[in-house]
């Protein structure tokens, strides 16, 4: 991953990634540098903050549930689209279980990773 290609983490049994990103983060940009929004419930304007906040500092960003808010996503990917600079530090991890209507650029604008519980 680099700063301008996004990881979405497609969760396939609502296990979450979250600790594990976390911990990759402290081991490499130091505990300070991470942030991790829960979407739902308005967060929508905090979570553009947030990546702002991220893309100009060289935080990593974790937006989890994005499945949750199918309908503000077409926003953040323009934002992410619209991005003229990024902190080479930056990185923006996403996650979210399989949705109908989750936007095709989103998805073909990222790494994708499948993650489950093993066997």
């Amino acid at each position: 991953a680099d700063s301008k290609l996004p990881v979405m983490f497609i969760l396939a049994d609502e296990k979450d990634p979250g600790r594990e990103v976390q911990d990759l983060a402290c081991r490499i940009v130091g505990q300070k540098r991470y942030r991790s929004l829960a979407m739902g419930g308005g967060q929508h304007d905090l979570a553009l903050n947030m990546l702002h906040d991220a893309v100009s500092k060289g935080h990593w960003l974790c937006l989890k549930n994005l499945h949750l808010v199918i309908d503000w996503l077409p926003v953040l990917g323009k934002e992410l689209r619209n991005l003229q600079t990024t902190h080479d530090d930056f990185r923006l991890w996403l996650t979210t279980e399989q949705h109908a209507n989750f936007p095709k650029t989103l998805i073909e604008g990222s790494i994708k990773v499948a993650y489950e519980t093993p066997p």
